[in-house]
């Protein structure tokens, strides 16, 4: 009696020390989108700033972190009721920390949910195994990654939200004043390769910098109307973007997770075990 109180004092503690880990990666994951969500115009950022690099490694980690946790759940921790908690749970963090709002708890209730399809899908194929191994885990990592791109998307989607509603914009200023940079930049390096004099230049850059706000202001006005639906059409772009990314992080994450099994095998935190069945058919002997 006393060696079962032990074997399940020992399954609680390991069960709860893998909800735990998936909990906290939860919440890094909801960190670094809430980060986007605080500072959206990362994403439009030039190539090599140091923010935008910062945040994508943070997201790389985040990612190849969850995978794993995600998996470790799905494939140990049972009855699958607490793993469906634990899934919730995690969702729930998300709008928690990235702000709470009806489009960041419908994104958590959505993931939760197919966090929850992932769990029943993955176990089934645990079931017709006959040999113990992490491929099932890695048939659904699509699943993953597409969860992930919507985060990714919803989350730069909100920040907008917040951040046009608080400055009152359609365009953000920074993309106004880089819209019209990358415009004017274009003019001068046409009027450098032409012979001028330095005054006809600087008055030719005054025209083209007049007509690029001109334009991005037009541009702004003929937006207005439909300023509700800027969220949507951002989100989808970072979206697309997103899943174009992520499959392949996702993929490397997968590659990752027999290792781990291995790891977590060879550190005796889990053991593998021998079961008979009977099987029922038909026969004619």
């Amino acid at each position: 009696m006393k060696k079962d109180i032990n074997v399940s004092l020992g399954y609680v503690i390991r069960t709860s020390a893998c909800l735990l880990v998936f909990l906290a990666v939860s919440a890094y994951l909801a960190h670094v989108c809430s980060v986007v969500a605080d500072n959206y115009l990362l994403l439009a950022a030039v190539s090599g700033s140091k923010a935008l690099i910062s945040w994508s490694i943070n997201l790389g980690i985040a990612v190849v972190l969850f995978v794993l946790a995600v998996g470790v759940v799905a494939a140990l921790v049972r009855p699958m009721w607490v793993a469906m908690i634990g899934y919730a749970v995690g969702a729930a963090l998300y709008p928690l920390i990235v702000g709470s709002s009806v489009i960041t708890w419908v994104t958590a209730l959505v993931f939760a949910g197919a966090l929850i399809l992932y769990l029943i899908a993955t176990s089934r194929l645990f079931a017709n195994q006959i040999e113990v191994s992490t491929h099932p885990l890695g048939e659904k990592k699509m699943m993953i990654s597409l969860l992930l791109a919507i985060l990714v998307s919803v989350s730069v989607a909100v920040g907008y939200i917040s951040d046009s509603t608080a400055r009152s914009y359609v365009i953000p200023p920074e993309g106004k004043t880089a819209i019209s940079k990358y415009m004017v930049n274009t003019v001068q390096s046409l009027i450098d390769g032409q012979k001028a004099t330095a005054k006809q230049k600087e008055d030719a850059i005054k025209e083209a910098q007049k007509a690029a706000d001109d334009t991005v202001n037009k541009i702004e006005e003929q937006l207005k109307p439909a300023q509700k639906y800027v969220p949507v059409m951002l989100g989808a772009i970072v979206f697309s973007l997103a899943q174009i990314v992520l499959i392949f992080v996702v993929i490397i994450a997968a590659l990752l997770v027999p290792l781990l099994f291995l790891i977590l095998k060879a550190a005796r935190f889990i053991h593998t075990v021998t079961e008979k069945c009977q099987v029922v058919r038909w026969t004619l002997e």
